[in-house]
Parts: structure tokens; sequence; C-alpha cells
């Protein structure tokens, strides 16, 4: 039996990202989901490498008007895991100078009290939900 060499077996950048987007292929079949990020000139450049440090995530634009949707539909990704690699908001928050904590903290309490409005997502349906990262982040204030 003769020895498959490693190299054979590992996937190119070009081809793992290729294989990333089949896997998301339901949530980028929404109405104005799109690819962004570094991938972007990755996929545009035939033979282009990897220009930064390569991870193994694939960040997506999703228009504010079609996130219930792209939700609904990630039970349908198979393959895919979220990111150990990738900072949590936790982590990206914590990082940022005291005063952006504040102006954070201080948009998501006006963002709950806001009444809903012609032509904008309704905010009372997602009230809870920014009432638990607001106090997540609060309490983060303490340890930090």
């Amino acid at each position: 039996m003769r020895p498959i060499p490693i190299l054979a077996m590992v996937m190119t950048f070009r081809e793992r990202l290729a294989a990333t987007i089949r896997a998301a292929r339901p949530i980028l079949e929404e109405p104005g989901v799109l690819v962004v990020g570094s991938e972007v000139p990755n996929l545009l450049e035939p033979g282009a490498a990897a220009t930064l440090v390569v991870s193994k995530d694939l960040d997506v634009g999703v228009p504010v008007d079609r996130y219930a949707a792209v939700k609904r539909r990630l039970d349908e990704l198979v393959g895919l895991s979220p990111s150990k690699e990738e900072p949590s908001v936790d982590e990206q928050y914590r990082r940022l100078r005291p005063d952006l904590r504040h102006a954070i903290r201080s948009n998501l309490t006006i963002l709950s009290l806001l009444q809903p409005r012609p032509g904008m997502p309704d905010p009372t349906d997602r009230r809870a939900d920014v009432a638990a990262l607001l106090r997540r982040l609060e309490a983060g204030e303490v340890d930090a």
C-alpha cells in the first residue's frame, strides 16, 4: 500500500472557503444576505493567496429586515459550529475604552425604549434580548 502524502489531504484556503460557503447556502439564499469581510478578496481574485491571517469562519452581512428569516434558517446549516477562536461580543466590549462602553450601554438603553416607527423593524419584538444583553454587559462592568 502506497502512503498518501499529507499535503494531498489538506484543503487549500480557497477550497475550505468554497466548502464553507456551500454549507452556508441556506443563509446566503436569503435576499440581501452577502459574504463580507476578508473572504471577499479571496473570492474575487482567482489563485490569490490569503493576505491576512486566515480564520475558519465566514462573515455574512444580514440586512436588518431579513434578520428573523435568517435566524429561522440557522437549523438548516450542516457541518458548521460556533467559532471557538473568534472573540465573543463580551470580550470585544471589555477591550473598549470606558467611554465607548458607556456609549454602547446608553445606545442599548435608548433602543430598549424606542417605539415602533414606519419603515423600521419593530424594536418591541427584540426588547427582551436587548435588555438581556444590557444586563450582561453591565454585569461585566463590575469585573472590568
